[in-house]
């Protein structure tokens, strides 16, 4: 993640009304490189306040999900404003960036038979193979009206008698 300048940072906090303990961890955030811990503490404050008060900041900014995509959605965001403002000195994405997502790419393609082979099958009970879980169906069978609670009497009852006997013999 590239650096932000703090002027810029700061605009566009103060445009999406964030308060002043947001406004600064939110600048601290996309100003300087480093983890939340090491950006906890040049604020003075906990890992855990970091974190609340970042929430608050994905909330004025309507970015959801899990913790680990809302930094790259906001930064994501961040550097198209940058660049809608600043024409001329838009910042480029780093190569090593594109190299991590080609290194993750690769890796995937290289332990996914591997995956396959340790997780793709499963043992069924004394089976003596294991069944592929490609394999393994269970057909799904949908009642329109549920059946186990109906009352019947013993007309109905014996009316269902009658008819399996007769297809048996």
């Amino acid at each position: 993640m590239q650096p932000l300048p703090q002027d810029f940072l700061t605009k566009i906090a103060r445009d999406y009304d964030l308060s002043p303990e947001q406004e600064e961890a939110f600048v601290a955030r996309f100003s300087r490189q480093g983890d939340v811990d090491a950006i906890a503490e040049s604020l003075h404050i906990s890992p855990g306040a970091f974190r609340t008060r970042m929430s608050g900041v994905y909330k004025r900014f309507s970015i959801g999900g899990k913790s680990p995509n809302k930094v790259p959605k906001l930064n994501h965001l961040l550097i198209q404003k940058y660049q809608a403002s600043h024409p001329n000195s838009t910042p480029q994405t780093p190569t090593h960036e594109v190299e991590i997502d080609t290194l993750v790419q690769e890796i995937r393609q290289k332990i996914k038979p591997s995956i396959q082979k340790d997780c793709g099958t499963m043992k069924v009970l004394d089976m003596t193979q294991p069944i592929g879980l490609k394999d393994i169906y269970t057909k799904v069978n949908i009642l329109e009206k549920v059946i186990g609670r109906r009352r019947l009497g013993i007309n109905e009852l014996m009316q269902g008698c009658h008819n399996v006997l007769n297809l048996r013999f």
